[in-house]
């Protein structure tokens, strides 16, 4: 595990999470949350508007203060692939 020896300064790949409705991935630098399943009145932080995507720069805002996914679609549409493909392989895993 070098990342936990600190012999790594990143993941090897970004981290998914689901918690009831809401999905998120966590890579390096960026933060992706979908909010498609659930109107969230406020977000996480309170300083944030509540969006379908949300996608947050980590080492610029680690408040999650600026949804910056319209300056960043194509790191969008790449967190959200990358996010269909884990609720899909959890799908795949579940049906066996």
């Amino acid at each position: 595990m070098p990342l936990s020896r600190q012999q790594t300064d990143e993941r090897s790949r970004s981290i998914p999470f689901q918690f009831e409705t809401q999905a998120a991935l966590s890579g390096n630098q960026f933060k992706l949350l979908n909010n498609s399943a659930v109107r969230r009145l406020s977000s996480d932080n309170g300083a944030a508007e509540v969006a379908v995507w949300e996608l947050y720069n980590l080492i610029k805002d680690s408040g999650e203060t600026i949804n910056i996914a319209a300056e960043q679609p194509k790191v969008l549409s790449s967190m959200q692939a990358e996010r269909t493909a884990w609720q899909d392989s959890l799908r795949n895993t579940l049906a066996e």
